[in-house]
């Protein structure tokens, strides 16, 4: 996710599907939505962009805002690592999303949070309960100590786990030090609430339990980010091959071996600008709620 992350702005055709809340949110501040049709002559509602920051996109899967987003052009190698930017940060958007309802589910299910229920039945903290965020806001802002010492002690014992890892190298080192601090980062305010409210309570060490081995299980998770977004681009250049192949056909007629002309570099900027002329895209989807991804053609 590095390279995401030093290229604050990606250039990218994007097609981003909203949710009910999404679609709700951007109404609601006076954004027109789009009707757009997408690859698979689905109309969708949504906005597009063009030239966007990574995080504004990690944002938006994190608050269930975004359904579908999709990118559909002529030819993708000239953005390789612009879409593989973006495929690992919306791969990155899950599993955080992933480990933050994990943790809740599993903190409600904590012997401290049951007794506080069985004693508290009119402050239940359970899957039910609802606190509005300006109201959470405000109940931490008082308590960044408390966050803090719960935090460094989350943490301190899983990352002297992975500098004694003999199998890692230096740089996986930095590179899990530094997603274990993210996964927890973005826990929602909801898990923070509940930790800071049973720090230092008894108990409190099965809800320490649970954090430090779903960070163990998430830094493991995170490693299939770099494996799909490499697919993902393969996929796409093979989709884009074939395209450019049929086109090249059409254009140079008689030729027997497309491939002489597709790779060179003069022609292929034809055959692009021709693709681009009639219509005929390739697309790359993402399905955010199901996690996954499509390559189709659009004519």
């Amino acid at each position: 996710m590095s390279a995401a992350e030093k290229k604050f702005i990606l250039d990218l055709p994007l097609k981003v599907v909203l949710t009910e809340d999404g679609a709700s949110h951007f109404i609601s501040n006076k954004k027109k939505l789009l009707r757009f049709r997408l690859a698979d002559n689905v109309e969708e509602y949504g906005i597009s962009m063009e030239h966007f920051s990574p995080m504004s996109i990690q944002n938006m899967i994190l608050v269930d805002y975004i359904s579908k987003i999709e990118i559909s052009m002529s030819e993708f190698v000239s953005r390789r690592q612009e879409i593989m930017d973006l495929s690992k940060v919306i791969v990155y958007s899950i599993l955080y999303k992933q480990f933050d309802r994990q943790i809740f589910s599993q903190m409600i299910e904590c012997d401290c949070v049951r007794h506080h229920n069985r004693t508290n039945p009119s402050q239940l903290i359970d899957e039910k309960t609802h606190i509005p965020e300006k109201h959470l806001r405000n109940i931490l802002s008082f308590k960044d100590n408390a966050i803090q010492q719960a935090r460094q002690a989350i943490l301190e014992p899983v990352w002297k786990s992975i500098m004694s890892n003999t199998d890692y190298t230096p740089e996986e080192k930095n590179v899990y030090l530094l997603m274990t601090e993210k996964f927890l980062n973005r826990l929602n305010l909801m898990n923070w609430y509940i930790i800071t409210k049973f720090y230092k309570t008894e108990g409190f060490s099965q809800i320490m339990s649970i954090l430090r081995q779903s960070l163990a299980q998430y830094m493991d998770k995170s490693k299939v980010a770099e494996y799909i977004s490499v697919m993902v681009m393969e996929l796409a250049l093979n989709s884009e091959n074939t395209n450019m192949r049929k086109e090249a056909r059409i254009l140079y007629q008689g030729i027997d071996n497309a491939d002489t002309l597709i790779y060179d570099p003069d022609i292929r900027k034809k055959i692009v600008e021709e693709l681009s002329r009639k219509h005929e895209f390739v697309s790359l989807s993402w399905k955010i709620g199901g996690g996954s991804t499509s390559i189709g053609k659009q004519g």
